[in-house]
Order: C-alpha cells, then sequence, then structure tokens
C-alpha cells in the first residue's frame, strides 16, 4: 500500500461554499485520514472549516500522488475556485476542490485502478463519464 485516496466534502458556513451542490476535496495521504484532516479547520486546502470523510481508498502498487493528479487533471475544467483567508489573514486558492457527483468519483476512481480510464473523458455538463470516440 502507497496510500489513501480521499473523498471529502465541506462542513464550511461560508453561503459561497455551502450552497455548492456536490462540492468535493479529492486528495492523497500517506497517513490515515483521519490523522490528515485533524486541522482542517485551520487549513487552506480544506477551505478554514471542519470536513466530513466522504470516501476513501486505499492506494496499491501505484504512486499515490500521482494517483490524485490523474483524478484533478481528469475533473479540471469542472475545479471549483475560491479564495479563502487563513487564520493570519492571508488569501489562499484551493485547487482541489472539484464540482461532480460522488458516485462519478468513484467510477474515475476504480477506472484508473483497473486501467480502464485511458478509455473515457468527463462530461462536464452531463456529469458523467463517456467513453472516448477512437
Amino acid at each position: 500500500m502507497t496510500g489513501f485516496i480521499y473523498v471529502l466534502s465541506s462542513l464550511s458556513d461560508n453561503p459561497d461554499i455551502k450552497e455548492q451542490k456536490n462540492l468535493y476535496k479529492i486528495g492523497y495521504s500517506t497517513n490515515p485520514v483521519e490523522e490528515r484532516i485533524a486541522n482542517a479547520a485551520h487549513e487552506p486546502t480544506y477551505l478554514m472549516a471542519p470536513v466530513k470523510i466522504e470516501a476513501t481508498y486505499k492506494v496499491v502498487n501505484l504512486h499515490s500522488q500521482k494517483f490524485e493528479d490523474m483524478i484533478h487533471q481528469i475533473l479540471k475544467p469542472v475545479q471549483f475556485h475560491v479564495t479563502v483567508i487563513d487564520d493570519d489573514g492571508e488569501p489562499h486558492e484551493p485547487k482541489e476542490w472539484f464540482i461532480v457527483p460522488l458516485n462519478v468519483v468513484d467510477t474515475i476512481i476504480v477506472r484508473i485502478m483497473d486501467g480502464s480510464i485511458l478509455n473515457y473523458t468527463y462530461n462536464a455538463t452531463m456529469q458523467c463519464l463517456e467513453k472516448r470516440m477512437t
């Protein structure tokens, strides 16, 4: 095992964040996810708010960060753009949040693991994976 891929939802009170449907952070950790998110309310990457673990996946025989990068690349068209202010008053623009249905994230992860993701692309309008035209 090389780490974990995790999917989180935000428990933020910020209306710009709270009102977003299907907003998830997709990240990786070499430590248990509970340890990684312990200080979420004080970290810009977690939108300066507590988070809820929606899913975790053990990564085996793959480089966890490259796995995460692949997911982010697939979902880049639906990356959530927001600025949050840290505890020191500094602005940050977290890059690991995406507006995508949770079941689609699961499908992407399964397809990366079985190697079939190369045959698919994400259709942001239809919110689904589509088989690539060859």
